[in-house]
């Protein structure tokens, strides 16, 4: 779980917590006019009852705890949302987290989806059933009439407990058999791809905010169709006169999360420039990093990664507004 907010998007930077990001300066860069981001396509799936969440988006209702503990070899803890953005929903998906009561010793991760959402070739390739040649990441997954349904392990030892981990997959495939179909809603309006963070500084630097992307991390799994729903960057930019190394995630479908945060707390509303964001912490969180500034243009999610040691926040909103505006764009 990035997306900042999806455990594996978490996972997969996790040995680079708060994204590494440094005070830097960014060298000037003579730039191209480059193209227009290309406009977000609607995937509409419409549906007469959808979205049809796997599972009723219910955890307890796809593992046990004790389930995944067993398997991963100690003990392990639900790991919780600190907010929801309804996009697994949206996409009739659920998708659970958990991890280890040894300080990120390790994380397990669940999804179950629809198999019409996937990508077919992610699906049957080697990639939804493989170990990561890097990180220390292996997946297993299995179809289970239109379900898919992933599990994934990240640990040292990953290898081992994703073997641990295939009958508590053929468990939840069985509980998936007797469960109602899921089904995706509406996806009109939602990013399909979400752009890369190339495109996002090209972008960002035609409208007069100069940016260079440093990093690029497109969530890995599981595989939509029409490629990446969740997208995590690092971006040189500089604005209003100071320049600024920044981390942001960008989220298909996940606008509701703002609201949701908001709904907790409106104390956390922020305007600006005709504009409404949410402070909030990370949606999955990890000791020690910082909060999040969430940015929506109604249905996607902008999440803006806060720290002090790039001088300040100030900067901020700012920001968030001009990469929304680039997105809009």
């Amino acid at each position: 779980m990035h997306r900042s907010r999806r455990p594996s998007l978490v996972l997969a930077a996790v040995a680079v917590v708060a994204l590494g990001l440094t005070a830097c300066t960014p060298t000037p860069q003579q730039t191209s006019s480059p193209s227009p981001l290309p406009s977000a396509t609607s995937t509409p799936t419409p549906s007469p009852t959808g979205p049809v969440a796997a599972f009723g988006g219910d955890c307890a209702a796809v593992v046990d705890t004790a389930e995944i503990s067993a398997a991963m070899g100690e003990e392990m803890a639900f790991w919780e949302p600190t907010w929801v953005d309804g996009a697994d929903a949206g996409l009739g998906g659920v998708q659970c987290g958990w991890t280890s009561e040894q300080y990120l010793s390790g994380f397990t991760t669940v999804w179950a989806y629809p198999v019409s959402v996937l990508d077919p070739e992610y699906v049957s390739g080697a990639a939804s059933n493989s170990c990561d040649a890097v990180d220390p990441i292996c997946t297993v997954s299995e179809v289970f009439g239109d379900t898919w349904v992933g599990m994934q392990a990240y640990s040292d030892t990953a290898a081992q407990q994703i073997e641990n981990l295939r009958p508590v997959l053929a468990e939840i495939g069985e509980r998936a058999t007797h469960a109602p179909t899921p089904m995706p809603g509406s996806l009109e309006g939602w990013w399909s791809p979400v752009v890369t963070c190339e495109e996002l500084a090209a972008t960002l630097t035609a409208g007069g905010v100069p940016s260079t992307s440093t990093d690029d991390r497109p969530a890995s799994a599981p595989v939509f169709v029409d490629g990446p729903r969740s997208r995590g960057c690092s971006i040189d930019v500089t604005i209003q006169g100071e320049q600024r190394s920044v981390a942001l995630y960008m989220d298909a479908g996940a606008g509701d999360g703002m609201d949701s945060v908001l709904t907790l707390d409106p104390s956390q509303r922020i305007e600006y420039d005709g504009r409404t964001f949410a402070s909030a912490a990370e949606q999955y969180q990890i000791d020690g990093n910082p909060g999040l500034l969430l940015g929506s243009d109604g249905v996607n999610l902008v999440s803006l990664l806060r720290g002090d040691w790039d001088g300040g926040t100030m900067l901020d909103a700012p920001i968030l507004a001009a990469v929304l505006t680039a997105l809009e764009g």
